[in-house]
């Protein structure tokens, strides 16, 4: 088949599928047809191409025939065409002789009378080669390549050229045909495929060959060198020494070829090593970076670490590993040292907790370094405010704060049989004021004061629970039923009075439920002054006590004491998320109950606690007038002692005297007196165990702290201004700072 009848037979067919593709897509006829897949076969074999075979006359003229009968034949590549042979009377068959016009024809056996020829590429012509003088031609080699047809004897033709050709082994080219014996002539002796003419006899004859010259080029991976470099002749069968040398932070890894089936390695994986080429090719040595250890160690001050969770990795020379260093509390990161090891150290930020190390020429062990923290502390004091002498308590009973108010509540003279509450305005720490009608008389000697935050002060007294109003001070409403201390706590007023924990209505301020019972009770007020009358009560311990009360509103209490000689002295609100709060209490012996125990202590000056709520901060004093810092974990319910800090052995500092916390909970605010001045001790409680005095603050002209609050980030405290006599209170603003 010609191009022209293939193109218009394919143009055909695939119009004829389309057109089918159409009427299946409509229902008429299915994609599946025999006949669409047959026009399909069709098309397949129309793109394989077909070759034309010429089938020539026998040689010589009139020594026999062919079939099938000398003429031109369309064939289809690689299919097999079917050729035989019959020779006339008194001729031999020899062989079939094939001549490549544009393609090339492969005999399935040259040498037998039938036989079949494929096609590749392009036309071919074969002929059959008939004899009556037939020889024997011997082909042998020199061992470097083999003989097509194979070495041995075959019978040709006498005076008919017959076909030859070689292959060389790997390493070699073909040199020449030799004449061994015989009489016979070469086409080309110089040419692997040739064609040679045996007459007058049998023969011999000899294929050569010669070790092949090739181009080979050695060159280096990143990492290293080799020996020799650059392109190098090498001859076929002969071995060449080549060597790499790895750099100073590498390691030799193996050699490749490209292409690679045309070098011999004797050993690819060692640096020194032979070749053998059998065709031009690049050769390269190819390296890895050395790997070594690095090792992070911790220290007593804080630890090192990596991403994971080992203290040791390998990693490649040079490659950028991140390091982590975090600081114990009390400490911070100073730098990072090479404390191990022979290898050398590179870091991105010697002086970074958090950089990147390249570690080189070696395994290390790194370290980090730390030291003290050391702060700066200052109280700066912002503002100040004298409440009028009139209608103004002149000696200190409690105090509260929130939002912009503070509630002071006290006594005109000391121990007198009526009270004063006055409302501060603190929205500005520098300009503090309070208005001539911003008082309220109470009815009893003042215990204690708590605010909610719905702008309601709660007051109580022996005989009265008064409501006011924050910003005014002004009645709202009040019942009467006494208490020594309040705390509100989540939307709940809670009342204490002679070792009984009430919950109270803030509409009616009724008696909702009693929590906790005990025998007798006092304010922190109230225990300060009969201490300061010769009445010696310890030691103190805390309970913890939970407000709310269950679905049947049956009471709870956790660390009820029973021994009538116990009473509940203050309560003190901490966190509505946890919804619970703590009583100290003490006893009239040396019996020591309650969870908390804090004996040897006989004062209590005040309680507090830090933001979460999981530590209290308790300021005690002992009939020695030793003053202790005791600090109570309270976390996840459970109330122990923990860290214990002897501030000062001056008497009176506890009187009356405030415990805040501040800074993120690390530090505590303790306010009192010392020699007679007013004073404001700051302590570091980040450690778990040493708490430390870091910084004291006089304050001149007064004479004693009594209580310490906080609010719109300030710091607010009451303060007398003489020990003795009737001088009236102060509020002064401050700011504390540590960096």
């Amino acid at each position: 088949m010609d191009k022209k009848t293939q193109f218009f037979t394919r143009a055909i067919g695939i119009a004829t599928i389309a057109a089918l593709a159409l009427l299946s897509a409509t229902g008429a006829v299915s994609c599946k047809d025999t006949l669409t897949e047959e026009i399909r076969e069709n098309i397949r074999l129309s793109e394989i191409p077909e070759w034309t075979l010429t089938v020539a006359d026998p040689t010589p003229a009139n020594s026999g025939s062919v079939t099938p009968q000398a003429g031109a034949y369309t064939v289809t590549e690689g299919q097999a065409f079917a050729v035989s042979a019959t020779p006339a009377n008194h001729y031999l068959f020899i062989n079939w002789n094939v001549a490549s016009e544009s393609g090339t024809a492969t005999l399935a056996d040259q040498t037998a009378q039938s036989t079949t020829v494929t096609l590749t590429g392009g036309n071919a012509t074969v002929t059959p080669v008939f004899s009556t003088n037939p020889r024997t031609l011997t082909l042998t080699t020199d061992g470097f390549g083999a003989t097509i047809p194979q070495a041995g004897p075959v019978t040709v033709a006498d005076g008919i050229e017959y076909p030859i050709n070689v292959t060389p082994s790997a390493g070699y080219t073909f040199d020449k045909w030799v004449l061994i014996s015989g009489t016979a002539v070469f086409a080309d002796a110089n040419a692997a495929s040739t064609t040679v003419t045996v007459s007058s006899g049998d023969a011999e004859i000899k294929a050569t060959f010669k070790p092949g010259t090739y181009y080979v080029t050695l060159a280096a991976q990143t990492g290293g060198t080799v020996n020799p470099t650059g392109q190098q002749i090498l001859t076929g069968g002969i071995a060449a020494t080549i060597q790499a040398t790895p750099g100073i932070e590498y390691n030799f890894k193996n050699w490749t070829a490209n292409p690679a089936g045309a070098i011999t390695f004797a050993n690819p994986g060692s640096a020194s090593t032979t070749i053998q080429a059998i065709g031009d090719a690049s050769v390269t040595a190819n390296f890895t970076l050395k790997t070594y250890s690095i090792t992070l160690t911790s220290t007593a001050q804080g630890i090192a670490y990596f991403s994971g969770s080992t203290n040791t990795i390998q990693a490649s020379s040079g490659q950028s590993v991140s390091i982590y260093a975090s600081p114990n509390s009390g400490y911070q990161f100073k730098n990072w040292v090479k404390s191990g090891g022979t290898g050398v150290t590179s870091f991105a930020n010697v002086n970074s907790s958090y950089t990147t190390v390249l570690v080189t020429q070696g395994n290390v062990t790194i370290s980090p370094v730390f030291e003290a923290v050391t702060h700066t502390y200052s109280i700066s004091t912002v503002g100040s405010y004298a409440p009028a002498s009139s209608a103004s308590p002149s000696f200190f009973t409690d105090a509260a704060i929130s939002g912009n108010y503070l509630m002071l509540v006290g006594t005109a003279q000391n121990y007198d049989t009526s009270g004063i509450a006055r409302s501060i305005n603190i929205s500005a720490a520098n300009n503090m004021y309070s208005t001539a009608a911003n008082f309220f008389i109470l009815t009893g000697n003042p215990n204690s004061v708590t605010l909610d935050n719905a702008g309601n002060a709660y007051v109580s007294t022996e005989t009265t629970i008064h409501n006011i109003a924050q910003s005014t001070a002004q009645y709202i409403n009040s019942a009467s039923y006494g208490a020594s201390s309040l705390a509100w706590i989540d939307g709940i007023l809670f009342a204490l009075k002679n070792g009984t924990i009430r919950n109270i209505n803030t509409a009616t301020l009724a008696l909702v439920d009693i929590i906790s019972r005990r025998s007798t009770g006092y304010s922190l007020a109230d225990i300060d002054r009969q201490v300061e009358q010769g009445t010696t009560y310890n030691p103190l311990s805390i309970y913890r006590i939970y407000p709310y009360l269950t679905p049947n509103r049956t009471p709870i209490a956790i660390g009820t004491a029973t021994a009538d000689n116990v009473a509940f002295t203050n309560l003190a609100q901490f966190s509505a998320e946890r919804r619970q709060t703590y009583a100290m209490y003490r006893s009239e012996d040396d019996v020591t109950e309650g969870f908390g125990d804090m004996s040897g202590a006989d004062r209590i000056g005040a309680m507090s606690a830090n933001d979460d709520t999981t530590e209290l901060c308790v300021l005690t004093n002992t009939g020695s007038y030793d003053t202790y810092l005791k600090f109570y974990n309270i976390e996840n319910g459970i109330i122990y002692q923990g860290k214990v800090f002897i501030l000062t052995t001056d008497e009176g500092t506890t009187e009356g005297g405030a415990c805040f916390w501040g800074e993120g909970n690390y530090y505590a605010l303790v306010g009192g007196m010392s020699s007679g001045t007013a004073k404001i001790w700051v302590i570091d409680t980040s450690s778990t165990t040493n708490p430390k005095l870091v910084y004291t603050k006089n304050l001149p002209g007064y004479a004693k702290v009594l209580w310490i609050g906080y609010s719109n980030g300030y710091y607010f405290a009451v303060v007398k201004k003489t020990v003795a006599g009737t001088d009236k209170l102060e509020i002064i603003s401050f700011s504390f700072a540590a960096s």
